[in-house]
Protein backbone atom coordinates (compact mmCIF):
# COMPACT_ATOMS: atom_id res chain seq x y z
CA UNK A 1 0.00 0.00 0.00
CA UNK A 2 1.36 3.58 -0.60
CA UNK A 3 3.03 4.66 2.62
CA UNK A 4 2.16 8.62 2.14
CA UNK A 5 -1.77 7.83 2.37
CA UNK A 6 -1.36 5.12 5.34
CA UNK A 7 -2.20 6.67 8.79
CA UNK A 8 -2.55 10.51 7.03
CA UNK A 9 -6.10 10.89 6.29
CA UNK A 10 -9.23 10.08 8.12
CA UNK A 11 -11.81 8.63 6.60
CA UNK A 12 -15.56 9.78 7.08
CA UNK A 13 -17.67 6.94 5.95
CA UNK A 14 -21.64 8.23 4.77
CA UNK A 15 -23.69 5.59 4.22
CA UNK A 16 -27.46 5.79 3.41
CA UNK A 17 -28.66 3.21 6.16
CA UNK A 18 -27.60 0.37 7.28
CA UNK A 19 -30.34 -1.89 6.19
CA UNK A 20 -29.65 -5.12 4.69
CA UNK A 21 -29.57 -4.49 1.10
CA UNK A 22 -26.37 -4.48 -1.35
CA UNK A 23 -24.57 -0.66 -1.01
CA UNK A 24 -24.66 -1.47 2.46
CA UNK A 25 -23.19 -4.68 1.96
CA UNK A 26 -20.42 -4.12 -0.36
CA UNK A 27 -19.48 -1.12 2.01
CA UNK A 28 -19.27 -3.34 5.15
CA UNK A 29 -16.82 -5.64 3.44
CA UNK A 30 -14.95 -2.59 2.48
CA UNK A 31 -14.92 -1.50 5.87
CA UNK A 32 -13.77 -4.83 7.46
CA UNK A 33 -10.97 -5.02 5.22
CA UNK A 34 -9.76 -1.93 5.66
CA UNK A 35 -10.17 -2.21 9.82
CA UNK A 36 -8.27 -5.06 9.66
CA UNK A 37 -5.16 -4.07 7.07
CA UNK A 38 -5.49 -0.43 6.87
CA UNK A 39 -3.73 2.11 9.00
CA UNK A 40 -5.84 5.74 8.32
CA UNK A 41 -8.45 6.14 10.75
CA UNK A 42 -12.51 5.50 10.25
CA UNK A 43 -15.63 7.28 11.09
CA UNK A 44 -18.44 6.30 10.28
CA UNK A 45 -21.80 7.93 9.81
CA UNK A 46 -25.30 6.57 9.17
CA UNK A 47 -28.22 7.97 7.76
CA UNK A 48 -30.50 5.39 9.39
CA UNK A 49 -30.06 2.45 10.95
CA UNK A 50 -30.83 -0.47 9.79
CA UNK A 51 -30.48 -4.47 10.36
CA UNK A 52 -26.31 -4.10 9.59
CA UNK A 53 -26.02 -1.34 12.16
CA UNK A 54 -24.14 -4.07 15.24
CA UNK A 55 -21.90 -4.92 12.24
CA UNK A 56 -21.24 -1.40 11.44
CA UNK A 57 -20.53 -1.21 15.00
CA UNK A 58 -17.76 -3.84 15.48
CA UNK A 59 -15.88 -1.51 13.05
CA UNK A 60 -15.78 1.69 14.63
CA UNK A 61 -18.38 3.90 16.75
CA UNK A 62 -21.37 4.78 14.77
CA UNK A 63 -22.77 8.38 14.37
CA UNK A 64 -26.65 7.76 13.16
CA UNK A 65 -28.02 11.27 12.11
CA UNK A 66 -31.57 10.30 11.86
CA UNK A 67 -33.64 8.68 14.07
CA UNK A 68 -36.10 5.44 13.08
CA UNK A 69 -39.11 7.77 12.70
CA UNK A 70 -37.15 10.73 11.10
CA UNK A 71 -39.87 11.80 8.06
CA UNK A 72 -42.84 9.28 9.40
CA UNK A 73 -44.26 11.27 12.18
CA UNK A 74 -48.06 12.16 12.36
CA UNK A 75 -47.26 14.89 14.91
CA UNK A 76 -46.00 17.93 13.72
CA UNK A 77 -44.13 18.86 16.71
CA UNK A 78 -42.37 15.40 17.38
CA UNK A 79 -41.42 15.78 13.63
CA UNK A 80 -39.85 19.55 14.01
CA UNK A 81 -37.98 17.60 17.00
CA UNK A 82 -36.99 14.89 14.86
CA UNK A 83 -35.67 17.61 12.64
CA UNK A 84 -33.70 19.75 14.79
CA UNK A 85 -31.76 16.85 16.69
CA UNK A 86 -31.03 15.79 13.01
CA UNK A 87 -29.38 19.44 12.23
CA UNK A 88 -27.77 18.93 16.05
CA UNK A 89 -26.12 15.77 15.16
CA UNK A 90 -24.82 17.18 11.43
CA UNK A 91 -23.45 20.05 13.04
CA UNK A 92 -21.86 17.96 16.14
CA UNK A 93 -20.04 15.97 13.06
CA UNK A 94 -19.32 19.08 11.05
CA UNK A 95 -16.95 20.02 14.03
CA UNK A 96 -15.40 16.77 14.52
CA UNK A 97 -14.35 16.98 10.99
CA UNK A 98 -10.80 18.66 10.01
CA UNK A 99 -9.51 19.78 6.76
CA UNK A 100 -7.22 16.88 6.31
CA UNK A 101 -9.70 14.35 6.71
CA UNK A 102 -11.60 12.69 3.55
CA UNK A 103 -15.34 11.85 2.99
CA UNK A 104 -16.33 8.88 1.33
CA UNK A 105 -19.82 9.09 0.59
CA UNK A 106 -21.70 5.53 -0.34
CA UNK A 107 -24.74 6.83 -2.39
CA UNK A 108 -25.76 9.54 -4.45
CA UNK A 109 -28.78 10.40 -1.54
CA UNK A 110 -26.09 12.51 0.67
CA UNK A 111 -26.09 15.58 -1.44
CA UNK A 112 -27.12 17.99 1.01
CA UNK A 113 -25.12 16.13 3.84
CA UNK A 114 -22.22 16.64 1.73
CA UNK A 115 -22.85 20.21 0.75
CA UNK A 116 -22.78 21.03 4.54
CA UNK A 117 -19.48 19.01 5.58
CA UNK A 118 -17.55 20.31 2.43
CA UNK A 119 -17.49 23.97 4.26
CA UNK A 120 -15.27 22.28 6.58
CA UNK A 121 -12.93 22.35 3.27
CA UNK A 122 -12.42 18.29 2.96
CA UNK A 123 -12.13 16.31 -0.11
CA UNK A 124 -14.80 13.64 -0.81
CA UNK A 125 -15.54 10.89 -3.37
CA UNK A 126 -19.10 9.54 -3.54
CA UNK A 127 -19.69 5.53 -4.66
CA UNK A 128 -22.59 5.76 -6.44
CA UNK A 129 -24.62 2.87 -7.24
CA UNK A 130 -27.53 3.47 -8.84
CA UNK A 131 -29.47 4.06 -12.23
CA UNK A 132 -32.26 6.08 -13.63
CA UNK A 133 -35.22 5.68 -11.11
CA UNK A 134 -33.33 6.31 -8.10
CA UNK A 135 -31.06 8.86 -9.33
CA UNK A 136 -34.77 11.04 -10.57
CA UNK A 137 -35.79 10.26 -7.41
CA UNK A 138 -32.92 11.71 -5.25
CA UNK A 139 -33.52 14.79 -7.44
CA UNK A 140 -36.80 15.87 -6.14
CA UNK A 141 -34.67 17.06 -2.98
CA UNK A 142 -31.80 17.98 -4.92
CA UNK A 143 -29.58 15.30 -3.25
CA UNK A 144 -28.60 13.95 -6.71
CA UNK A 145 -27.16 17.29 -8.02
CA UNK A 146 -25.45 18.09 -4.94
CA UNK A 147 -23.36 14.88 -4.57
CA UNK A 148 -22.25 15.16 -8.44
CA UNK A 149 -21.27 19.10 -7.61
CA UNK A 150 -19.81 18.42 -4.28
CA UNK A 151 -17.70 15.53 -5.33
CA UNK A 152 -13.85 15.59 -6.23
CA UNK A 153 -14.19 11.83 -7.62
CA UNK A 154 -16.88 9.55 -8.51
CA UNK A 155 -16.96 6.29 -8.08
CA UNK A 156 -18.58 3.65 -10.19
CA UNK A 157 -19.28 -0.39 -10.07
CA UNK A 158 -20.35 -0.63 -13.78
CA UNK A 159 -19.63 1.12 -16.89
CA UNK A 160 -23.56 1.27 -17.00
CA UNK A 161 -23.57 3.87 -13.93
CA UNK A 162 -21.35 5.44 -15.71
CA UNK A 163 -22.91 6.20 -18.57
CA UNK A 164 -26.22 7.22 -16.93
CA UNK A 165 -24.24 9.66 -15.08
CA UNK A 166 -22.60 11.14 -17.83
CA UNK A 167 -26.58 11.17 -19.29
CA UNK A 168 -28.14 12.69 -16.50
CA UNK A 169 -25.12 15.31 -15.21
CA UNK A 170 -22.53 15.84 -18.11
CA UNK A 171 -19.69 14.85 -16.01
CA UNK A 172 -16.21 15.10 -17.45
CA UNK A 173 -14.17 11.79 -18.11
CA UNK A 174 -11.34 12.84 -15.42
CA UNK A 175 -13.75 12.99 -12.36
CA UNK A 176 -14.87 8.84 -12.75
CA UNK A 177 -12.66 6.60 -11.55
CA UNK A 178 -14.38 2.22 -11.84
CA UNK A 179 -13.95 0.48 -8.09
CA UNK A 180 -14.69 -3.28 -8.53
CA UNK A 181 -16.37 -4.38 -5.31
CA UNK A 182 -14.82 -6.30 -3.21
CA UNK A 183 -16.32 -9.52 -1.17
CA UNK A 184 -14.01 -11.16 2.07
CA UNK A 185 -13.13 -15.28 1.79
CA UNK A 186 -16.06 -17.06 3.23
CA UNK A 187 -15.13 -20.86 4.17
CA UNK A 188 -18.19 -22.27 1.74
CA UNK A 189 -15.71 -21.23 -0.98
CA UNK A 190 -13.39 -23.80 -0.20
CA UNK A 191 -15.11 -26.41 2.34
CA UNK A 192 -18.28 -27.34 -0.10
CA UNK A 193 -21.15 -28.44 1.79
CA UNK A 194 -24.01 -28.06 -1.12
CA UNK A 195 -25.49 -31.74 -0.47
CA UNK A 196 -25.78 -31.33 3.55
CA UNK A 197 -27.45 -27.99 3.13
CA UNK A 198 -29.40 -28.99 0.37
CA UNK A 199 -30.74 -31.81 2.07
CA UNK A 200 -31.84 -29.74 5.23
CA UNK A 201 -33.96 -27.10 2.61
CA UNK A 202 -35.47 -30.31 0.76
CA UNK A 203 -36.81 -31.10 4.24
CA UNK A 204 -37.48 -27.90 5.25
CA UNK A 205 -39.24 -26.74 2.43
CA UNK A 206 -41.09 -30.36 1.45
CA UNK A 207 -39.40 -30.33 -1.64
CA UNK A 208 -37.34 -33.37 -3.72
CA UNK A 209 -33.39 -32.84 -3.65
CA UNK A 210 -33.27 -34.11 -7.06
CA UNK A 211 -35.47 -31.67 -8.68
CA UNK A 212 -33.55 -28.42 -10.37
CA UNK A 213 -33.64 -25.69 -7.95
CA UNK A 214 -33.68 -21.74 -9.00
CA UNK A 215 -33.08 -18.53 -6.23
CA UNK A 216 -33.63 -15.19 -6.86
CA UNK A 217 -32.87 -12.86 -4.01
CA UNK A 218 -33.83 -8.95 -2.89
CA UNK A 219 -36.50 -6.98 -1.44
CA UNK A 220 -39.80 -8.14 -3.26
CA UNK A 221 -40.25 -5.32 -5.30
CA UNK A 222 -41.24 -4.41 -8.62
CA UNK A 223 -37.87 -2.50 -8.93
CA UNK A 224 -36.19 -6.19 -8.51
CA UNK A 225 -38.96 -7.52 -10.46
CA UNK A 226 -40.76 -9.85 -8.38
CA UNK A 227 -43.74 -10.02 -10.48
CA UNK A 228 -41.21 -11.13 -13.13
CA UNK A 229 -39.98 -14.29 -11.13
CA UNK A 230 -43.69 -15.25 -10.04
CA UNK A 231 -44.57 -15.33 -13.95
CA UNK A 232 -41.42 -16.58 -15.07
CA UNK A 233 -41.69 -19.26 -12.17
CA UNK A 234 -45.70 -20.40 -13.29
CA UNK A 235 -44.12 -20.27 -17.04
CA UNK A 236 -41.58 -22.64 -16.18
CA UNK A 237 -43.83 -24.87 -13.39
CA UNK A 238 -46.23 -25.91 -15.92
CA UNK A 239 -43.97 -26.63 -18.41
CA UNK A 240 -43.81 -29.97 -16.81
CA UNK A 241 -39.92 -29.94 -15.41
CA UNK A 242 -39.31 -30.43 -12.56
CA UNK A 243 -38.55 -27.62 -11.00
CA UNK A 244 -38.28 -25.63 -7.25
CA UNK A 245 -38.40 -21.63 -7.96
CA UNK A 246 -36.86 -19.96 -4.04
CA UNK A 247 -37.41 -15.99 -3.68
CA UNK A 248 -35.21 -15.34 -0.66
CA UNK A 249 -36.05 -11.52 0.56
CA UNK A 250 -38.47 -9.45 2.47
CA UNK A 251 -41.64 -8.68 0.64
CA UNK A 252 -41.69 -5.24 1.81
CA UNK A 253 -44.88 -4.05 -0.85
CA UNK A 254 -47.49 -5.48 1.04
CA UNK A 255 -49.97 -5.15 -1.89
CA UNK A 256 -47.84 -6.97 -4.23
CA UNK A 257 -47.50 -9.83 -2.08
CA UNK A 258 -50.65 -10.47 -1.70
CA UNK A 259 -51.39 -10.40 -5.79
CA UNK A 260 -48.12 -12.40 -6.37
CA UNK A 261 -49.54 -15.39 -3.58
CA UNK A 262 -52.69 -14.94 -4.89
CA UNK A 263 -51.59 -15.77 -8.62
CA UNK A 264 -49.63 -18.42 -7.59
CA UNK A 265 -52.61 -20.08 -5.34
CA UNK A 266 -54.71 -19.72 -8.41
CA UNK A 267 -52.33 -21.36 -10.71
CA UNK A 268 -51.65 -24.17 -8.68
CA UNK A 269 -48.05 -23.90 -8.26
CA UNK A 270 -47.61 -22.34 -5.11
CA UNK A 271 -45.69 -25.66 -3.66
CA UNK A 272 -43.21 -25.37 -6.51
CA UNK A 273 -42.62 -21.47 -6.14
CA UNK A 274 -41.86 -21.24 -2.16
CA UNK A 275 -40.99 -17.64 -0.67
CA UNK A 276 -38.64 -18.00 1.44
CA UNK A 277 -38.38 -14.46 3.08
CA UNK A 278 -35.68 -13.17 4.82
CA UNK A 279 -33.04 -14.46 6.28
CA UNK A 280 -29.57 -14.18 7.93
CA UNK A 281 -26.85 -12.88 5.24
CA UNK A 282 -24.32 -15.27 4.92
CA UNK A 283 -21.87 -15.31 1.39
CA UNK A 284 -22.98 -19.08 1.45
CA UNK A 285 -26.68 -18.49 1.26
CA UNK A 286 -26.93 -19.38 -2.40
CA UNK A 287 -25.25 -23.11 -1.72
CA UNK A 288 -27.37 -25.06 -2.37
CA UNK A 289 -29.15 -23.88 -5.18
CA UNK A 290 -28.57 -24.33 -9.05
CA UNK A 291 -28.83 -21.45 -10.94
CA UNK A 292 -29.48 -17.67 -10.28
CA UNK A 293 -32.33 -15.72 -11.54
CA UNK A 294 -31.89 -11.89 -12.04
CA UNK A 295 -35.80 -10.23 -12.91
CA UNK A 296 -34.67 -6.95 -11.80
CA UNK A 297 -36.14 -3.89 -13.96
CA UNK A 298 -33.07 -2.08 -12.72
CA UNK A 299 -29.79 -2.78 -11.06
CA UNK A 300 -26.74 -0.99 -11.64
CA UNK A 301 -24.24 -4.30 -10.74
CA UNK A 302 -26.07 -6.55 -8.52
CA UNK A 303 -24.07 -8.15 -5.30
CA UNK A 304 -26.60 -11.58 -5.61
CA UNK A 305 -25.21 -12.19 -9.00
CA UNK A 306 -21.38 -12.21 -7.18
CA UNK A 307 -22.68 -13.60 -4.71
CA UNK A 308 -24.34 -16.35 -6.53
CA UNK A 309 -20.61 -16.81 -8.66
CA UNK A 310 -18.65 -17.43 -5.60
CA UNK A 311 -21.36 -20.40 -4.44
CA UNK A 312 -20.70 -21.60 -8.24
CA UNK A 313 -24.04 -20.92 -9.66
CA UNK A 314 -24.46 -19.23 -12.94
CA UNK A 315 -26.64 -16.45 -13.43
CA UNK A 316 -29.43 -15.76 -16.30
CA UNK A 317 -30.28 -11.89 -16.71
CA UNK A 318 -32.05 -9.21 -18.70
CA UNK A 319 -28.70 -7.72 -20.32
CA UNK A 320 -30.41 -4.24 -20.91
CA UNK A 321 -31.48 -3.90 -17.03
CA UNK A 322 -28.31 -2.92 -15.70
CA UNK A 323 -24.35 -3.58 -15.50
CA UNK A 324 -24.08 -6.81 -14.25
CA UNK A 325 -23.69 -8.03 -17.99
CA UNK A 326 -20.37 -6.88 -17.69
CA UNK A 327 -19.33 -10.14 -15.26
CA UNK A 328 -21.74 -12.59 -16.56
CA UNK A 329 -20.32 -11.86 -20.64
CA UNK A 330 -21.24 -15.30 -22.69
CA UNK A 331 -19.31 -17.50 -20.42
CA UNK A 332 -20.25 -17.12 -16.92
CA UNK A 333 -24.45 -17.29 -17.58
CA UNK A 334 -27.01 -16.17 -20.20
CA UNK A 335 -28.33 -12.55 -21.11
CA UNK A 336 -31.82 -12.14 -21.97
CA UNK A 337 -32.16 -9.24 -24.14
CA UNK A 338 -35.24 -8.37 -23.67
CA UNK A 339 -37.35 -8.44 -20.75
CA UNK A 340 -39.39 -11.16 -21.79
CA UNK A 341 -40.57 -13.41 -19.30
CA UNK A 342 -41.50 -16.03 -22.44
CA UNK A 343 -37.95 -15.67 -23.29
CA UNK A 344 -36.17 -16.24 -19.83
CA UNK A 345 -38.74 -18.92 -19.10
CA UNK A 346 -37.89 -20.94 -22.27
CA UNK A 347 -34.04 -20.71 -21.09
CA UNK A 348 -34.61 -22.16 -17.89
CA UNK A 349 -36.59 -24.44 -19.23
CA UNK A 350 -33.39 -25.41 -21.41
CA UNK A 351 -30.89 -25.48 -18.68
CA UNK A 352 -33.31 -27.86 -16.51
CA UNK A 353 -32.46 -30.81 -19.51
CA UNK A 354 -28.69 -29.56 -19.68
CA UNK A 355 -27.17 -29.61 -15.94
CA UNK A 356 -23.44 -30.09 -17.75
CA UNK A 357 -23.62 -27.12 -18.91
CA UNK A 358 -25.47 -25.16 -15.95
CA UNK A 359 -22.05 -26.74 -14.05
CA UNK A 360 -19.65 -25.13 -16.58
CA UNK A 361 -21.17 -21.80 -16.38
CA UNK A 362 -21.20 -21.92 -12.82
CA UNK A 363 -17.33 -22.74 -12.64
CA UNK A 364 -16.60 -19.65 -14.99
CA UNK A 365 -18.67 -17.22 -12.82
CA UNK A 366 -16.65 -18.40 -9.64
CA UNK A 367 -13.75 -18.31 -11.43
CA UNK A 368 -14.76 -14.45 -12.81
CA UNK A 369 -15.73 -13.75 -8.88
CA UNK A 370 -12.45 -15.07 -7.66
CA UNK A 371 -10.30 -12.77 -9.79
CA UNK A 372 -11.98 -9.66 -10.17
CA UNK A 373 -13.79 -9.56 -6.67
CA UNK A 374 -11.53 -11.67 -4.31
CA UNK A 375 -7.87 -10.21 -4.27
CA UNK A 376 -7.96 -8.16 -0.89
CA UNK A 377 -4.45 -7.09 -1.77
CA UNK A 378 -5.94 -5.30 -5.01
CA UNK A 379 -8.77 -3.88 -3.27
CA UNK A 380 -6.36 -1.85 -0.73
CA UNK A 381 -3.61 -0.92 -3.08
CA UNK A 382 -6.80 0.60 -5.47
CA UNK A 383 -8.08 1.99 -2.69
CA UNK A 384 -4.96 3.86 -1.42
CA UNK A 385 -4.38 4.21 -4.90
CA UNK A 386 -7.15 6.49 -5.18
CA UNK A 387 -7.17 8.55 -1.99
CA UNK A 388 -3.56 9.70 -3.22
CA UNK A 389 -4.18 10.30 -6.62
CA UNK A 390 -7.26 12.59 -4.94
CA UNK A 391 -4.96 14.88 -2.82
CA UNK A 392 -2.52 15.04 -5.73
CA UNK A 393 -5.14 16.16 -8.00
CA UNK A 394 -6.25 18.73 -5.57
CA UNK A 395 -2.92 19.82 -4.62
Amino acid sequence: MASKVRGKYRLIVVSHDASLTGAPLLLLNLLKLLKEKWEGELLLVLGRGGELRDEFEKISRVHILKGEFYGRRKVRALSVFDFLLYRWKTLVLYMKIRKSDIVFSNTIANGRLLQILRKRGVSVITYIHEMESVIHYYKKHNDSQLSIKNSDLILYPSLAVKKVLVKEFEIANDKFAQFRYYFPKTDCFENNNRKSVREKWAQKFNVSENDFWIVGMGTGTKRKGFDYFVDIAIHVIKSGRNVVFFWIGALIDKDLEIAMKEKLKSEGVEQNCILVGSIKWNLCNLQPFDLFVLTSREDPYPLVVIEAAFNFLPSVIFSENGGIGEFVKEDAGWQIKESSIDLMGQKIIELSKNKEEVLRMGNAAYNRALNWHFDEYNALENFDLLLSNLKNKLK
